[in-house]
């Protein structure tokens, strides 16, 4: 049944963990949604999964990274929302592999680091929400790669440092 599902809904389940060889025969899937009791994803949980156009992860994260590589595979996402999900920080290259997203939603996470590079190939994206968490410093290369970003929100953060070329 997992190769011929087109969409997934895991929200109101008692998942916690999605380890990458649990994932590996849902490549079908079209939507995607995430429990809210999820504590960890397991990097490259969804690199089977090229089919997937829409993730919607509302889980708590609460004090955790989005690592290197979790989402490489999406290369068909064009949309994801985080918003409400409790992550803390984002380190480089997280979002690496989704060439087609055009929207990042990531308001109201908690996030208050974000590395350099972390949005390293997403040069399709043209909307990033990063407003209402707790920013407080955007280093140099944080946006490096955005060439289609034409929206951009930062408010409600807590930004007191900018670096030259950030």
């Amino acid at each position: 049944i997992a190769r011929t599902l087109r969409d997934l809904d895991l929200y109101s389940c008692s998942v916690t963990y999605i380890y990458a060889k649990d994932m590996a025969n849902f490549g079908n899937l079209s939507t995607l949604n995430i429990s809210p009791l999820i504590t960890y994803i397991e990097p490259r949980s969804f690199s089977n999964m090229t089919n997937l156009v829409k993730l919607v992860v509302k889980f708590d994260l609460t004090s955790r990274a989005l690592k290197a590589y979790t989402f490489v595979g999406l290369d068909k996402l064009t949309w994801i929302g985080f918003s409400f999900s409790g992550i803390y920080a984002i380190e480089a290259y997280a979002f690496y592999g989704m060439t087609s997203l055009n929207s990042l939603d990531m308001q109201m996470t908690s996030l208050a680091k974000i590395e350099p590079w972390s949005f390293y190939g997403l040069a399709n994206l043209t909307s990033l929400a990063l407003s209402m968490n707790k920013i407080t410093s955007l280093w140099a290369n944080t946006f490096s790669g955005l060439a289609s970003l034409r929206k951009l929100l930062l408010f409600n953060n807590l930004i007191s440092f900018v670096e030259n070329g950030a």
